[in-house]
């Protein structure tokens, strides 16, 4: 059973296409006050480039670093959906990407958010 299932908190779906280098990518930016309970990813290479990928809960409000949630080689033809058994933000942080080259990726992450 999913965290999601659990807490009958509605699914959020957040997805992006990055094309070219990305540094700080913004994925998921939560309602104020609210944390994000991260269920899973869904990545999928549109270009032919390849590259790896890395997922961080930003920094926030009070200047904490980012923390590194997953790393990812992606090549032409791989595809990869990580799930997470609710992995949780602080308060008002952000899920963000870096890409180590220019290419074209397809992200979409889901789960919910909680005071």
């Amino acid at each position: 059973m999913s965290l999601i299932s659990h807490y009958k908190q509605p699914v959020i779906k957040k997805s992006v296409v990055v094309s070219g280098a990305a540094t700080s990518l913004t994925i998921w930016t939560p309602v104020s006050g609210k944390r994000i309970i991260l269920e899973g990813l869904d990545v999928s290479p549109v270009g032919n480039t390849t590259t790896t990928i890395a997922f961080y809960f930003g920094g926030d409000a009070v200047l904490r670093g980012p923390t590194r949630i997953a790393m990812y080689a992606l090549d032409t033809t791989s595809v990869i959906f990580p799930r997470f058994a609710g992995l949780e933000a602080t308060a008002d942080v952000i899920l963000q990407a870096t890409l180590g080259a220019a290419t074209q990726v397809q992200i979409s992450a889901y789960g919910f958010e909680l005071e």
